[in-house]
C-alpha cells in the first residue's frame, strides 16, 4: 500500500490509522494513490475493523471511493476564492482612493460658492465662477478617468510586438 501512496500523504495516514486502533472509531482518510495510468488519484477511504479477545484485527470493513472530480473542483474554487479576495482588496483600495479623489474638489467648490457670496463685485464672482468651473472640470475628467479604467479592466490584454529601433525613430 505505501507504494502507492503519494509520499506527502502518508505521514497523516499512518496517524489516522494509529488514531483508529486506538480509540476503535470509524476510519476516514482522504489520500492520493498512483492510478494503474501511473499519475495519481484522489481517494477517500473508510472503514471499521473489530478484534478479537486478544486485540488482533479480525474484520475490516470499508470502502474506497475515487474523489478525484471533486476535489479538482475544490482546487478550482479554491483558486477562484482567492482571486476574489484579491479583486476585493483591489475594489475596496478603489473606492477608498475614489472617495478621496472625489471630495477633494467637492471641497474645493463648496468653499468657493461660500466665498463667492460674500464677493462685492460682479468681476469676483465672475472670478470664483471660473475657479468652481476649473474645479468642476477636474472633477469630470477624473470620473471619466475612473470610467475608462473600469473598461479597460474588463478587456483582453492583446500583446503587440514593438520594434524599439522604429518606435524611438517616430519620436
Amino acid at each position: 500500500l505505501s507504494s502507492l501512496m503519494h509520499p506527502e500523504d502518508l505521514p497523516a495516514l499512518h496517524r489516522k490509522i494509529e488514531q483508529h486502533f486506538k480509540e476503535r472509531k470509524p476510519f476516514q482518510n482522504e489520500s492520493r494513490r498512483k492510478h494503474k495510468s501511473g499519475s495519481y488519484r484522489w481517494i477517500f477511504d473508510s472503514g471499521l475493523s473489530t478484534v478479537d479477545q486478544d486485540g488482533n484485527i479480525e474484520v475490516v470493513v470499508g470502502s474506497i471511493i475515487d474523489i478525484t472530480e471533486r476535489k479538482s473542483a475544490e482546487l478550482l474554487m479554491q483558486g477562484q476564492n482567492e482571486w476574489l479576495k484579491k479583486t476585493n482588496q483591489e475594489l475596496d483600495q478603489l473606492v477608498h482612493n475614489a472617495s478621496h479623489d472625489l471630495r477633494s474638489p467637492l471641497s474645493s467648490v463648496l468653499g468657493l460658492l461660500t466665498i463667492a457670496e460674500q464677493a462685492g463685485s460682479k468681476e469676483e464672482i465672475f472670478a470664483y465662477h471660473g475657479m468652481i468651473r476649473d474645479r468642476v472640470r477636474k472633477l469630470d475628467e477624473f470620473v471619466t478617468d475612473v470610467l475608462n479604467y473600469s473598461r479597460n479592466s474588463n478587456r483582453e490584454v492583446v500583446t503587440t510586438r514593438v520594434l524599439l529601433s522604429d518606435l524611438a525613430q517616430e519620436i
